[in-house]
C-alpha cells in the first residue's frame, strides 16, 4: 500500500514539475489535501535545489564586469533590416 502511495505520489510530482505556474496551482488544488501538502511540499524542496541562494564555488574569484557581463538582460536579437 505504501509503494501504491509512493507510486503516486511520483507520477504526481512528474506532472507538477514541468507546468507552468498557474497550470500547477489548478492541477494541486484538483488533489486530495495530503497528497496536495506532500507534493507542495516536494515542488518547494525541487524549487530550492534547483535555484540555490549560496555563492557557487569560485564565483569569489569572478570580477565585477564578468558578473555584470553574465546577469544581464539582453533584449532579443532584431531581424536583419532589409535595405535595397
Amino acid at each position: 500500500m505504501a509503494d501504491d502511495r509512493q507510486e503516486q505520489v511520483k507520477r504526481l510530482f512528474d506532472a507538477a514539475v514541468v507546468l507552468a505556474p498557474e497550470q500547477r496551482k489548478a492541477f494541486l488544488s484538483e488533489l486530495d489535501p495530503s497528497l496536495r501538502d506532500e507534493i507542495e511540499s516536494l515542488l518547494s524542496s525541487h524549487h530550492q535545489s534547483s535555484f540555490p541562494e549560496k555563492t557557487p564555488a569560485g564565483a569569489d574569484s569572478l570580477d565585477e564586469e564578468t558578473v555584470e557581463k553574465a546577469t544581464a538582460v539582453r533584449p532579443p536579437p532584431q531581424p536583419p533590416s532589409r535595405h535595397p
